[in-house]
């Protein structure tokens, strides 16, 4: 069971070192949540940076996303 989500807010801020296909680059990006597997969490993020190493579809587990969502917010609290 997967749930579908239409986002009709801002991207969500993200801290890059919480997920996996950054490989630990370390800093804050906007990006997209299209879906959340309600099974297992398995997390569908669509990623529009300009770097073809990120940009596009990946699927990332929901403590992932949830940390570095956590985190992006943390910082960027900080910086303010």
């Amino acid at each position: 069971k997967t749930l579908y989500l239409q986002q009709k807010e801002p991207s969500p801020l993200f801290h890059t070192k919480h997920l996996s296909y950054y490989d630990g680059v370390n800093y804050n990006h906007f990006m997209c949540v299209e879906s959340i597997n309600i099974v297992d969490g398995a997390t569908r993020l669509v990623d529009p940076h300009y770097n073809n190493s990120y940009f596009g579809k990946h699927t990332e587990p929901l403590e992932n996303v949830h940390k570095a969502m956590q985190y992006a917010q943390k910082r960027f609290v900080h910086a303010n």
